[in-house]
Formats: structure tokens, C-alpha cells, sequence
């Protein structure tokens, strides 16, 4: 399942998150290439306090606490990396959007424990709103991003059946329906629907 690709934020954010992945990965003493997909240089550790005083004037803030979280994971900190994202799943008011980044900051911060009980608690909201037969298009896609990142194939499959009869025009909405079957081993399915993409 992919992201709005016309969203700059959720494309900066995991620009972001994989350059992370990437620092954290390398060898000792490897030598980065700069990307023009960098949002923002690597911080050296005297550049914490401008993150650090972003985050501390709205904690709340998404943008605010993965930038911070980046900066820690980027400068090997990873205890203060995920005491930032704890914070943020502390909020029992967190969305769908808020917990996705999260569990896949916990993934990359190793924390797998974590990650499970926030992908849960994501999933748990999703049904609450797919309770409701008149959901519209954004809750679906919710709910197909989590069911997606959960491999939940059998739900997402489900969730992807109810989005195309909500938006029969979206062709990407036809062809992850195809992609879900076809992979489950539908392929007539995923020819009927991969034709409507």
C-alpha cells in the first residue's frame, strides 16, 4: 500500500526515515553520498538544540517529534530516539497517520515489541471505524495502510473491495485490489479487477 504521492510531508517523512535507515546501516567510516532527496543534512550532535527546541515548544507535533527522533537515531541515541516516539503513542487520541509513523520508527529504532503493540492498537481503531458501513475513502485508505503494513492479506483484500465500490474511478485503488488477489492466489479476480485499473 503506498502513501498519497502527492503528499510533500509523507514523502519528506520517509525520505527522511529511509536516509535514516541508511546512516544507521552503513559501515564504519563509509563515506555517504549526499542525495538531493535529503530534506536535510545529517545534523552533527551540536546541531541537536534547534530540533530539540522545536519538539519542547509542541511535543505533539508529527513533524516536530520524527525530525527529533531522526536527529537522535542519526546521532546513535537511540534511547532518547524512543522515548520521543513513546511520548507520542502515550496520547490515547494518536491517529492512524500518527501510529503508522511511529511503528515504523519502532522498526527502526529495533524496537519490534513496541512495533507490534502500536501496529494492535492501529488496528483495533481501524475496525471500530470499518464498523461503520458508510466509511469513506480516507478511512478505507487508513485501514488499508495498516492492514498492509500488519500483511494482513484476507482484511486488506476486504478493505480494498469496499474502496473501489466507494471510488470505482481510482485505478490505484484497482490495482492494489489486483496486486492483494493475485499474491493470495485469485488470479481470476485479479484479472477482473486489474481490468478496471
Amino acid at each position: 500500500m503506498k502513501l498519497d504521492p502527492a503528499n510533500e510531508n509523507i514523502k519528506n517523512l520517509v525520505d527522511q526515515l529511509e536516509n535514516i535507515v541508511k546512516q544507521v546501516n552503513k559501515p564504519p567510516g563509509a563515506v555517504t553520498p549526499a542525495t538531493s532527496q535529503a530534506p536535510n543534512p545529517v545534523p552533527q550532535a551540536t546541531d541537536l538544540t534547534p530540533f530539540e527546541a522545536l519538539y519542547n515548544a509542541n511535543p505533539a507535533d508529527l513533524t516536530n517529534a520524527i525530525n527529533l527522533f531522526s536527529v537522535y537515531l542519526q546521532s546513535q541515541q537511540t534511547q532518547k530516539a524512543v522515548v520521543i516516539v513513546d511520548r507520542l503513542v502515550a496520547n490515547p487520541n494518536a491517529d492512524i497517520q500518527t501510529l503508522l509513523s511511529v511503528q515504523r520508527c519502532y522498526e527502526m529504532a529495533g524496537q519490534a515489541a513496541k512495533r507490534q503493540v502500536v501496529l494492535a492498537r492501529a488496528a483495533a481503531i481501524v475496525e471500530q471505524h470499518l464498523a461503520n458501513p458508510q466509511a469513506d475513502a480516507g478511512t478505507l485508505m487508513n485501514a488499508a495502510q495498516v492492514y498492509a503494513t500488519k500483511q494482513d492479506g484476507g482484511k486488506l483484500e476486504a478493505v480494498l473491495a469496499r474502496l473501489v465500490k466507494v471510488t470505482p474511478d481510482n485505478p490505484e485503488a484497482w490495482y492494489d485490489l489486483s496486486t492483494v488477489q493475485a499474491t493470495m492466489g485469485k488470479n481470476p479476480a485479479a484479472m477482473i479487477s486489474l481490468s478496471r485499473a
